[in-house]
């Protein structure tokens, strides 16, 4: 869409994958739509989730690199053209506002959830604490994506 650009970011939102495995996903928000862009693939963690160095796992040294590589680049497509962000990945998918039902997002620290409801298709997404994958966030991360939101979609929000 001509003149199209990102005015949001929701970062580290995870979806499990069909067949086991974990996909991190970058939420941007345009004036029309949301664009999930993959950042991190399935199965990282899986694989090697039961690896340790030190007794440190090195499941979760891997996903913590991956994750905060995966926020700087969710910032460099921060200033991409949205189709561009479409294109990095088969994956990646939008939804226009008009298609979206409700986004309801759940509290912070307590494994909060994003669930976009579309007329035919849930996509739910989990919120991660920075760098890792534990689900939930801050408060302050929190309310900063719902004061977004807002902004963004206010008569689809439910908070």
């Amino acid at each position: 869409m001509p003149g199209e650009r990102v005015i949001g970011v929701i970062n580290g939102a995870t979806m499990q994958s069909a067949f086991g495995g974990t996909k991190v996903f970058s939420l941007f928000f345009t004036a029309t739509r949301v664009i999930a862009a993959k950042m991190i693939g399935r199965g990282t963690n899986a694989l090697l989730g039961n690896l340790s160095i030190g007794g440190v796992p090195l499941g979760s040294v891997l996903i913590s690199q991956k994750l905060n590589e995966s926020k700087e680049k969710a910032d460099t497509l921060k200033s991409a053209d949205p189709e561009e962000i479409l294109k990095q990945d088969k994956e990646n998918f939008s939804i226009s506002y008009p298609e979206i039902k409700q986004v309801w997002i759940g509290k912070p620290l307590i494994g909060a959830a994003y669930l976009i409801i579309t007329a035919n298709k849930k996509y739910r997404f989990f919120l991660q604490a920075s760098g890792t994958l534990t689900r939930g966030v801050d408060k302050e991360t929190y309310d900063s994506y719902v004061t977004m939101l807002k902004k963004i979609i206010p008569d689809k929000l439910k908070v």
